[in-house]
């Protein structure tokens, strides 16, 4: 940084809008806005076919489905039996792929956010952009290829949790953006899902299902290449080289047991504080719950509510215009006048009402409404990110969003199978969707943690705001501070010499007396 108060965001930032903020303060967050809506475009373009092209190859190859209409063709009433059973197949295999991504997630998370901190990002950001490729190619290579096993797609879709783009990216933007702005431009960064999610289905409307999976993995790929070209490094050299150097100097030889046992030592950022473990636990419980209706929502109205693929579309546009809204444009005014911890409190509580509408849902307005609720709880995740960032040094952003997406790692593969449950139990009674009762219990006990959150260290319009590093000015007043420091702890060891040497000579002439 070169001290230019048009280049630092940490100058005067209360005079800046959050525009300002986010798009001209450094590089790089309008670069990762744009590729997170390139990717969700490509993403959303597929989240209706994906279903439908999977449970049609699972009644073909396991349970002798001949017909010449694909599964999705027909209503919930007249749908043949194999139809059935490929459904239930492909609720599983989702279920179990994302059980496997998760706990992939869940170990490797905190070890690349941690190595991002004395890397870069820049290079982790890349590689997990090319693995997202991947499940797409497979994808294609199963609807084209009619004796192809739909696992192929699923296990690939499960390997690519090894490395996340997306947690990279959030830690891209805790380097450059300064406490009291970082839970608005992290819900900015969410809106780019949201732009995506809400309006990619809608090309599954005018497009076939090979032509909507050739242009979602064209937009993958151009998403990837613009990374490469535009996409800068947020972390700075100094903070690099002390991170390596300070882990060079308390390295330890290498062993198999020091591999295994890294994702743990840097989890243990979370157990730091009791204001940590409670945020883990009530992310925990959110992600359950998001990660289920996620996984399961679209196999669920499709199957259950008769949904057809325009159905889904509004569905999701639904939710996406919302959460584009409070995230985007209403999420700054909210945190200065709520704070993260009270806005954690509404998320979820918004989040318990919407699984009540969609577990008591016998027609298609009210899963509209539901889903207009789940758009708002989308707040939720800027906020808890922000508090942790908030909470720990520059130093240590990489390994606390690692460390936070491991938890939910964790969460998102144990949501969609105990969900599943559920369904099993309540599956064929006036109210199939009951199982969707067990996430607002788990939405419930999140926003009670977040009641008991300490506001003084959740709210960053109230929390003392660290000085901003990187300039000259900066570098001089923190000297200051330290010599300050150095100078009072002398003059208290000295005063203490001296008491000690009065209480000392007390003694001798008591023994004297």
């Amino acid at each position: 940084n070169n001290g230019d108060d048009n280049d630092n965001p940490s100058v005067d930032d209360d005079k800046l809008t959050l525009y300002e903020v986010y798009f001209k303060s450094a590089p790089g967050p309008p670069q990762i806005l744009a590729v997170i809506i390139i990717m969700a475009f490509g993403y959303g373009a597929v989240v209706s076919v994906v279903p439908a092209v999977m449970v049609d190859r699972f009644a073909r190859l396991n349970h002798g489905y001949n017909g010449t209409d694909m599964c999705s063709s027909f209503s919930s009433d007249d749908q043949p039996d194999e139809c059935d059973k490929g459904s239930d197949d492909a609720q599983n295999s989702a279920s179990m792929c994302t059980l496997v991504y998760n706990l992939l997630g869940f170990f490797s998370l905190p070890v690349l956010g941690s190595m991002s901190d004395a890397i870069g990002r820049r290079v982790f950001i890349l590689a997990g952009l090319f693995v997202s490729l991947l499940p797409q190619i497979c994808l294609l290579l199963v609807q084209e290829i009619e004796s192809m096993s739909p696992y192929y797609y699923y296990t690939v879709s499960a390997c690519t949790g090894c490395i996340s783009w997306f947690a990279i990216m959030v830690s891209s933007v805790s380097d450059v953006i300064t406490p009291k702005w970082r839970t608005a431009c992290y819900g900015i960064t969410s809106v780019g899902f949201s732009i995506g999610f809400s309006l990619a289905p809608a090309l599954a409307i005018f497009l076939s299902n090979e032509e909507a999976i050739l242009a979602s993995l064209g937009l993958l790929f151009l998403g990837f290449v613009y990374a490469f070209v535009a996409i800068p490094e947020t972390l700075s050299k100094e903070i690099t080289d002390s991170v390596s150097d300070d882990r060079h100097r308390h390295s330890e030889e290498f062993s198999v047991k020091k591999v295994l046992m890294r994702p743990i030592q840097d989890l243990a950022i979370l157990n730091r504080i009791h204001l940590f473990r409670m945020l883990a636990i009530a992310n925990c419980l959110s992600y359950m719950a998001f990660s289920a209706e996620y996984t399961l929502i679209i196999y669920y109205v499709t199957d259950e509510m008769d949904f057809t693929s325009g159905d889904v579309a509004i569905l999701l546009i639904v939710s996406g215009i919302v959460g584009m809204i409070f995230c985007g444009v209403l999420l700054k005014p909210l945190n200065s006048m709520l704070g993260e911890r009270r806005l954690l409190i509404w998320a979820f509580t918004l989040g318990a009402v919407h699984d009540v509408m969609y577990g008591f849902a016998e027609s298609k307005w009210l899963i509209f409404l539901g889903s207009a609720l789940f758009g708002i709880t989308n707040i939720s995740y800027p906020a808890i990110a922000s508090i942790k960032a908030n909470n720990v040094d520059e130093t240590e952003q990489g390994i606390v969003q690692g460390a936070l997406f491991s938890v939910s790692s964790l969460a998102s593969a144990i949501g969609p199978l105990s969900f599943r449950i559920f369904y099993y139990a309540f599956k064929g009674t006036r109210y199939p969707g009951l199982m969707f009762l067990f996430g607002t219990f788990l939405f419930s006990v999140a926003g009670l943690i977040a009641y008991w959150l300490p506001e003084s260290q959740t709210n960053s319009n109230i929390m003392e705001q660290p000085p901003a590093c990187g300039t000259a000015t900066d570098e001089h007043s923190l000297a200051t501070t330290f010599k300050d420091d150095f100078d009072g702890a002398e003059r208290k060891s000295n005063l203490q010499e001296s008491l000690l040497g009065d209480e000392v000579k007390n003694k001798q002439q008591l023994l004297l007396l």
